[in-house]
């Protein structure tokens, strides 16, 4: 059975005949593969257009009079914030 190592290794250089890659094209050696983590939010922002400051759903986003901006904790779904903004470019 191949090693970890050797398989990580054999699937970079199978991805870098794919795309026509021959050599070291990214500047690093092709043993070794970059590894990256997307940092963990405390806070979610979600932006929803609606008809009204109440929060009725628009069906269209560009043409809607008001968008609400809420913020969500992460952890437990909490309601942190919630604002209303008027659409200032509607008549434009």
């Amino acid at each position: 059975m191949a090693d970890a190592q050797h398989v990580r290794t054999d699937m970079f250089s199978s991805l870098a005949i794919l795309v026509g890659i021959s050599g070291s094209a990214f500047g690093l050696p092709l043993d070794r593969l970059i590894h990256y983590e997307p940092i963990r939010k405390e806070v979610l922002r979600y932006a929803f257009p609606t008809e009204d400051k109440e929060g009725r759903l628009s069906e269209h986003f560009g043409k809607a009079p008001y968008f609400v901006l809420v913020t969500v904790r992460a952890s437990d779904g909490e309601v942190l914030d919630r604002q209303v903004f008027p659409n200032e470019f509607l008549d434009v």
